[in-house]
């Protein structure tokens, strides 16, 4: 599936619910495939604007996430990582991370007791479980090279002979490889490193800070009713921010807004952008088309024009 805007990419994801801010006015060019297989879930994606993201997975899944290239510096749950990080998240898992420029990454998402299973029919022991919602695993990028190979494999299939997927021999081929590269990759005899207490506390205050914007999606919030909902001080609530995402909670609910408009000239079949920009916190007009043609590379009228087209 190839996307040209963000909303596209969450609004038919399928299997996970996220929401998505571009941080550039670039042209989006993203890309997602998925595999999916009897017990397992493949995806590999690619974004070539910086971004920054909260998702959430199935209620009954875990997943294994990694990076493949990046242009830039990304931060998982605040925190720098690169093609030697690999994220083990405990059912129904949150992800929240940012980029600094374009990127391609990788997921496996499963049930846990798979993991479990696999892990003891191969060393006999139980698979290494995420201390709190999330583990960082630090590994050289050889320790990774053979999960990543497992799911390079899938994709290319995927791409260049999708029919070998009707082959229950096959998924189930696959379906051993990749499971067995993901226990390895997880190596539950070496060092891990848990998640830091402020790691957690940051991703809690941001997750009650979001839910409060979720509440109001067509009405103007603003920085403390963020800490309200929170229960934080400003101070904390920028803390909290400046580490999962780069940017202040304002820099955030000023680019939240500039989405809510656009996605509101583009799906609301009365609106106006007058309206639209005044009731979502928008006094002065100039300014903020000015802001949103910086941000989409096209004016609000042009968004309406297309939308009325």
């Amino acid at each position: 599936m190839k996307f040209r805007d963000f909303d596209e990419f969450s609004a038919s994801n399928g299997v996970l619910e996220c929401e998505v801010l571009q941080l550039a006015s670039l042209p989006i060019e993203a890309q997602v495939l998925r595999v999916s297989l009897d017990r397992l879930v493949l995806m590999r994606g690619s974004e070539n604007v910086p971004y920054a993201t909260r998702t959430s997975g199935p209620p009954g899944s875990c997943a294994l996430v990694l990076q493949l290239e990046s242009s830039g510096a990304t931060f998982w749950h605040g925190r720098a990582v690169d093609e030697r990080t690999l994220l083990s998240y405990r059912p129904g898992f949150e992800h929240v991370g940012r980029t600094t420029g374009g990127m391609v990454w990788a997921s496996l998402l499963c049930e846990s007791t798979l993991l479990d299973d696999a892990a003891r029919r191969l060393r006999g022991v139980e698979a290494a479980q995420p201390i709190g919602d999330v583990a960082f695993l630090e590994r050289s990028p050889a320790a990774l090279d053979v999960l990543r190979d497992a799911l390079q494999q899938a994709f290319h299939l995927a791409e260049a002979a999708p029919h070998v997927f009707d082959s229950v021999a096959t998924r189930r081929s696959l379906e051993a490889s990749i499971l067995t590269a993901a226990v390895c990759a997880l190596d539950p005899q070496g060092e891990r490193r848990s998640s830091d207490v402020s790691m957690i506390s940051h991703t809690r205050v941001v997750r009650r800070a979001e839910d409060a914007l979720a509440e109001k999606l067509d009405t103007p919030i603003y920085v403390s009713d963020l800490c309200d909902a929170a229960g934080v001080s400003e101070r904390t609530l920028r803390n909290a921010f400046q580490s999962l995402y780069g940017m202040s909670p304002i820099r955030f609910l000023h680019l939240r807004r500039l989405h809510q408009v656009r996605r509101a000239l583009r799906c609301d079949a009365r609106a106006s952008v007058t309206e639209v920009a005044l009731r979502l916190g928008f006094g002065n007009l100039g300014r903020f088309a000015v802001e949103y043609r910086k941000l989409f590379g096209e004016s609000p009228s042009h968004t309406l024009r297309r939308r009325t087209r």
